[in-house]
């Protein structure tokens, strides 16, 4: 129970779900990895009954808002992979394509109790596909002085994503007249593309394990309806591990990488969404992608019975997006935007 200024909310559910997988395999001499061909149903009908109580206005209200699904998530996988190896070299290739569709039924009707009307209804549905195309290209050679590896990776990622919002008009039950809220009703497509090619080198001495790498990323960035242009980032991302050898039981650890992260497809969003009778969100179409740094640092020991490891995680991240709230026509409005730098600081450790 939620009680803000004498109004009163109860929130009842009673879901139900479904679930359907189909899976082909087939594994060749000079093929491997996951499932040629997967496909995955799910749906949940969720009965949500809100009581709610607004006790704080000259005239009171209490209705029922009842709302049932069905939300539901298809999704298909294709994939195919190869690789090869000799004594000292290893190959490998793949291909994978995915496709996610969702579908979110937010329609509603409020059920008054006081004062006494007619029922009032609402229709809103929420769409998403996401479909992502990638390719994969890895090789590794071991020499005597160190092992060598590279790499390209490939990926067009498309999200597309329709929301609805309408009053339904029941006067005449047999022909409802739907009048649509162009204000929260909208649709728009994100495609994101990567090309990235990187490049190891791994030393090992009696005392040392050296792995350092550097990934080079191109991302381009559509947005339809088009507001921005396209956008283009490139960055240059290192890493670096380490181990060295203190005895036979006890290593210490240490390990650094940068990573680009994309903004989320829906932090885009350029309209406004309704998400309930209290909320919508507006996305930002100039959102950046943030730049993350984190190093690693700790022990790592070996026992009789018992190994564990303690590490101390430093985390930097720069353009870092964060969510604002801002109140407009008593309703909260939620966006997302870059808000300069952060920094976390954390142990994680693990005994078994």
């Amino acid at each position: 129970i939620n009680v803000f200024e004498g109004d009163t909310k109860k929130l009842l559910v009673s879901p139900i779900h479904d679930l359907s997988a189909l899976q082909v395999n087939e594994c060749p001499d000079d093929v491997s990895g996951g499932p040629l061909f997967a496909i995955r149903f799910a749906r949940s009908i969720p009965l949500f009954d809100v009581l709610n109580q607004n006790l704080s206005v000259l005239e009171p209200q209490v209705f029922h808002r009842i709302s049932v699904g069905p939300n539901q998530q298809s999704d298909t996988n294709l994939n195919w992979s190869y690789d090869r190896q000799t004594a000292d070299s290893v190959f490998k290739a793949s291909l994978q394509r995915s496709s996610t569709l969702g579908f979110i039924d937010k329609s509603y009707r409020d059920v008054f109790l006081e004062p006494v009307r007619a029922t009032e209804y609402s229709h809103g549905t929420t769409r998403n596909a996401r479909t992502i195309s990638q390719a994969n290209l890895d090789w590794s050679e071991r020499t005597p002085s160190a092992q060598w590896g590279a790499g390209l990776d490939v990926q067009e990622k498309m999200d597309e994503l329709y929301n609805y919002q309408a009053v339904v008009d029941f006067t005449n039950p047999r022909a409802p007249v739907e009048s649509i809220d162009r204000n929260t009703s909208n649709s728009y497509a994100v495609t994101t593309r990567l090309s990235a090619a990187y490049l190891t080198r791994k030393w090992n001495t009696e005392q040392w394990e050296i792995l350092l790498g550097g990934r080079i990323e191109n991302y381009e960035l559509d947005l339809h309806p088009n507001q921005n242009g396209q956008r283009r980032w490139t960055s240059l991302n290192p890493s670096l591990d380490a181990q060295y050898v203190i005895d036979d039981s006890n290593n210490l650890s240490f390990s650094y990488r940068r990573s680009l992260q994309m903004p989320d497809a829906r932090d885009l969003n350029p309209f406004t969404t309704y998400i309930d009778a209290q909320n919508v969100t507006r996305g930002n179409p100039s959102l950046k992608p943030q730049t993350v740094d984190v190093w690693e640092l700790g022990p790592d020991f070996t026992g009789d019975n018992l190994s564990g490891n303690l590490t101390a995680v430093l985390r930097r991240t720069a353009d870092t997006v964060v969510e604002t709230r801002s109140f407009s026509e008593k309703l909260i409005v939620s966006s997302r935007q870059n808000g300069g730098h952060a920094q976390a600081l954390g142990l994680n450790s693990s005994l078994d």
